[in-house]
């Protein structure tokens, strides 16, 4: 486990996504892009890095179209995380045409041991656990959409049937009425005729 300890306020801890800030122990998760861009301005640290140079290599192994506007999101997203930890500090400097840094003058220090692992992963247990019963609800809500949406689209489908199956015979019903209707029609147009001739002899 590696820990990059930033600017005497943050813990970063890349292989989990998470932000720590070391005074109030608030963490936060970060996007997968998000943390690459993090870890790509930590060891690039001192380095001001072009925009091409960061698409290029945030966004490498991803299989989507990325645009200017995907960067500027990033760092954006980036930033209002480092702020909702409660760092007033933003250590991310923009340089003018020509890209973004975190300058030397920021120190940033590698943990790979000792006490500050034990806290770190203390914090990000706490997390973790805070975070299931919300994960699992998300979980039990979705599963209970989707069977919803099962459940609906096989009475659509009973439904679908039952008309298909009820379009025919409606159509044989129609039939047999019209038929009986005409009989019954032809019937007394007979009658009358015939009680017509009687009438006359």
């Amino acid at each position: 486990m590696t820990v990059y300890f930033i600017d005497k306020s943050l813990y970063f801890n890349s292989d989990k996504m998470i932000l720590i800030n070391k005074e109030n122990n608030k963490s936060s998760k970060l996007y997968s892009t998000t943390s690459s861009l993090l870890l790509l301005l930590v060891i690039k640290h001192g380095e001001v890095l072009s925009k091409d140079f960061v698409l290029k290599n945030v966004w490498l192994d991803l299989d989507v179209v990325v645009t200017e506007g995907s960067y500027y999101q990033a760092i954006t997203h980036l930033r209002k995380k480092i702020r909702e930890l409660g760092c007033s500090i933003d250590f991310i400097q923009t340089i003018p045409r020509r890209g973004i840094v975190i300058p030397r003058s920021v120190k940033i220090r590698v943990i790979t041991e000792g006490l500050e692992i034990q806290k770190i992963q203390e914090i990000e247990l706490s997390k973790e656990i805070n975070e299931a019963p919300e994960i699992h609800k998300i979980e039990r809500l979705q599963e209970s959409e989707e069977v919803h949406k099962v459940e609906e689209i096989i009475e659509n489908q009973k439904l679908h049937d039952s008309l298909k199956t009820m379009e025919p015979l409606g159509g044989k019903k129609k039939f047999f009425l019209i038929f009986f209707a005409l009989s019954f029609l032809f019937l007394l147009v007979f009658l009358f005729f015939r009680h017509k001739n009687v009438a006359n002899n």
